[in-house]
């Protein structure tokens, strides 16, 4: 069981995390979402269109393919209008 302070810390180095992410090298990105996201391939889906979307290279909808985001590892996303969001 984890305490409220524990949450507390946990949220704080994961919202730390994400604002330094496009400054961490791709291999350390890389083991973070594939740590994160281990197992479960919907959580991978939507946790790489929710990176993507705040990339600065590629949240400009107007720059990029509504239908194709790269996921983490080359490969890529395809989703329709209606993926779900984190």
């Amino acid at each position: 069981m984890t305490s409220n302070v524990d949450e507390k810390c946990e949220a704080l180095i994961g919202r730390t995390a994400l604002a330094l992410w496009f400054r961490f090298p791709r291999d350390v990105q890389e083991m973070l979402f594939e740590t994160a996201v281990e197992g479960n391939d919907d959580l991978r889906h939507r946790l790489a269109i929710f990176l993507h979307d705040r990339h600065p290279r590629t949240a400009d909808s107007s720059r990029r393919d509504e239908g194709a985001r790269p996921a983490v590892g080359g490969s890529v996303v395809t989703c329709t209008p209606d993926c779900p969001r984190l």
